[in-house]
């Protein structure tokens, strides 16, 4: 699998380009990750609205007819935590939809979601809970009640969008560190002209209706007990598809525990200079990576090749290719 030099040459559109786009746009992600806020400023910037629907919210990870006929032929900005389910994918090329996925470390949105759950109730599309006996558990075991709950369904998320050819998962921690580089990239991989003025303009405050509390990346490090961050890293060690998945655990705001360190570039994506193939190295083992690979990652480390020389690269064991 060769990759480009850099990821950031993905995310640098040229100048002044202008790229023919829809205005209908389903961004689909996880809980917690920011989409709330993303799907205001891309509606600030495409002039249109993110629309109030009547749907049933435990099917809000569908693209159903219910909301096709509400939305009818009008543009919107619309969020689900929506997985490629064939009927989504097909409702999507039948109504001129454009998807874009958003993604957060897996620690981030459980303390994010035990936040939302103060503030708005613990109502959600994954799992049944009652809001009142969820509010009488101390903070730690509701954080492990969720982990239990929703990394699972987070992570068949992760795979079921990977996998799709040329999905790019935007990072929201890019989307605090650059706002401006986050979105402009998100536009162009959507296909959506880009006007820097008019996006510069749609960042200039808040959107009322957000739900931005905090932005801030790494709250996972600070708030949840060792115990627990343990618990998240099991579920990813112990995924039948964990190489897919290992990436996950070094873009967590600790260094995993339950990854045996073997090398100085675990943790990194690397590359020889004068060879454009890219490396993500874990365990001392490499893993060739395309460049929509590293654009999904949250970390500099992962987005942005190290150069190294050639025997530190061949003293690393060759695993299978991401992309």
């Amino acid at each position: 699998m060769q990759a480009s030099v850099s990821a950031a040459a993905t995310t640098s559109p040229p100048p002044g380009a202008i790229l023919a786009g829809p205005r209908r746009v389903v961004l689909s992600s996880p809980m917690k990750c920011g989409s709330t806020y993303a799907a205001r400023i891309l509606a600030r910037y495409l002039g249109t609205d993110v629309p109030e629907l009547t749907y049933d919210w435990l099917a809000e990870h569908m693209f159903t007819r219910e909301l096709r006929e509400q939305l009818a032929e009008r543009p919107f900005v619309l969020t689900l935590h929506m997985r490629p389910h064939t009927s989504n994918l097909q409702a999507f090329v039948e109504d001129g939809v454009i998807g874009v996925v958003q993604w957060r470390n897996l620690a981030d949105t459980i303390v994010s979601f035990d936040d939302h759950c103060l503030r708005y109730g613990a109502h959600n599309p994954i799992f049944y809970v009652d809001h009142v006996s969820f509010m009488r558990m101390p903070r730690t075991a509701r954080h492990r009640y969720v982990i239990d709950r929703a990394i699972p369904w987070s992570l068949g998320f992760y795979l079921s969008w990977r996998r799709l050819p040329g999905v790019c998962l935007h990072p929201y921690e890019e989307m605090v560190r650059d706002p401006f580089g986050f979105f402009r990239f998100m536009l162009w991989q959507a296909g959506i002209a880009i006007d820097d003025a008019r996006l510069r303009e749609a960042l200039v405050d808040i959107p009322e209706g957000s739900r931005y509390n905090v932005g801030v990346v790494g709250r996972g490090a600070h708030v949840l007990d060792e115990e627990t961050q343990h618990q998240i890293e099991r579920y990813v060690v112990d995924h039948p598809e964990f190489e897919e998945l290992e990436v996950l655990l070094w873009e967590l705001p600790w260094t995993p525990r339950t990854l045996e360190r073997c090398s100085p570039f675990d943790g990194t994506t690397v590359r020889r200079e004068g060879d454009e193939t890219c490396w993500f190295v874990s365990r001392g083992i490499r893993h060739a990576v395309d460049s929509r690979w590293m654009v999904s990652r949250a970390t500099h480390a992962l987005r942005h090749p190290a150069v190294v020389d050639r025997a530190a690269l061949s003293a690393l064991r060759i695993g299978p290719a991401l992309s």
